[in-house]
């Protein structure tokens, strides 16, 4: 594919330098990441992240991705119980690392939404720690 092999190549040895009202820094290879600023870059990412959630998420009546919440590089996990929300975290792990991304656990928390409270479960793929001393029913990514 001519296309495929054109934005290979825009990425092959691709070198940046920081340039500020002090001039211009050293040169250094960029190994991962899309180029800031190319109008490439937010399709590129679109693409993959449309990848991603087809694998993790699974489709309900109607084709819509009910578990799931995602707004530009932001998921959200929509879970009745511990065990479904581990169940979603673990697809999510899966399908990202199939991606050759990785959850950032520092970038992700927990939020409870019950009337009652009940035992803490630990999120145990991620080492997330829910908070509040309820069980988990929601997941933000």
């Amino acid at each position: 594919m001519p296309l495929r092999r054109a934005i290979r190549g825009m990425y092959r040895q691709c070198k940046n330098a920081v340039r500020s009202t002090f001039g211009e820094g050293f040169w250094f290879e960029v190994m991962t990441g899309v180029r800031q600023g190319s109008v490439l870059s937010p399709l590129l990412f679109i693409l993959l992240m449309d990848q991603v959630l087809k694998q993790a998420t699974t489709k309900v009546e109607g084709g819509d991705h009910s578990d799931t919440l995602a707004y530009a590089d932001d998921v959200g996990l929509i879970a009745c119980s511990a065990s479904e929300l581990q169940d979603s975290i673990n697809k999510w792990c899966s399908a990202l690392k199939d991606n050759g991304l990785k959850l950032n656990e520092a970038k992700s928390e927990v939020m409870v939404v019950s009337r009652a409270p009940e035992t803490v479960h630990h999120c145990q793929r991620t080492g997330i720690e829910p908070s509040g001393g309820v069980q988990v029913p929601w997941c933000c990514l």
